[in-house]
């Protein structure tokens, strides 16, 4: 199982989300959500998160910075980063995978690339899931 923390400005999104999650059966234990990236460092502050879904584009503090203050915070415990952005280009998205990310999946958010995504990037997270659950 995989704590998660859910990063976007869109409550919508961030419940949409959390609906993905339980669909696509992603083994999950506690899930928080952050409205910007300064949210988000306060949630890691408080809680050792396995897994980062995080938005590009934020007010306050956008997902590159956040990106930026895991990579270089070690009381942050490098969680994984997975971007999730409706931002489409390519350069973008090339320059946060080798800025870090795990991933980069375009919105909207679909649960079977989430599923497939999130297989590759945190294999662990099913280690303890009993067979017939996966």
């Amino acid at each position: 199982m995989i704590d998660v923390l859910l990063v976007d400005d869109s409550p919508i999104t961030r419940r949409a989300q959390r609906r993905m999650l339980t669909i696509a059966n992603i083994p999950t234990g506690h899930v928080e959500e952050a409205g910007d990236g300064l949210e988000a460092i306060e949630c890691m502050q408080r809680h050792r998160f396995g897994l980062v879904l995080c938005d590009l584009h934020m007010p306050r503090m956008g997902g590159v910075a956040v990106l930026a203050a895991v990579t270089r915070d070690p009381t942050l415990h490098r969680p994984i980063v997975v971007f999730v952005s409706s931002d489409h280009s390519e350069t973008r998205r090339a320059r946060v995978l080798s800025a870090g990310a795990a991933a980069f999946i375009r919105k909207p958010l679909d649960p079977e690339k989430l599923l497939e995504v999130l297989r590759e990037v945190v294999p662990h997270a099913w280690t303890d899931v009993p067979v017939g659950a996966r």
